[in-house]
C-alpha cells in the first residue's frame, strides 16, 4: 500500500507541475538512460529550471471562482 501511494502523489505532483509551470532543459547534453529496476531513467537526472507560469485552464468539471464576479449569472 505504502508503494501505491507514493506512485500516486508523485504522479499528482509531477502533472501538477507539468501543467502549471513553462520548464526549460538545463542540460547541454545528450541525456543517456540507464536501466533501473524495471523501468528507464537519465543517467545523473535532468536539470530543469522554471521559466515561467502556464495560465490557468478550467475543465468543464470546475467553475473559476475569480471570474464569477465578471460574468454575473442571470
Amino acid at each position: 500500500m505504502g508503494a501505491a501511494l507514493a506512485m500516486y502523489e508523485m504522479t499528482l505532483i509531477l502533472s501538477t507541475i507539468l501543467n502549471e509551470c513553462d520548464l526549460e532543459l538545463l542540460e547541454t547534453l545528450e541525456v543517456k538512460p540507464i536501466r533501473r529496476g524495471g523501468t528507464l531513467a537519465p543517467r545523473g537526472g535532468v536539470r530543469m529550471c522554471k521559466v515561467g507560469d502556464r495560465p490557468p485552464h478550467f475543465s468543464s468539471h470546475t467553475t473559476p471562482q475569480a471570474t464569477s464576479a465578471a460574468y454575473p449569472v442571470v
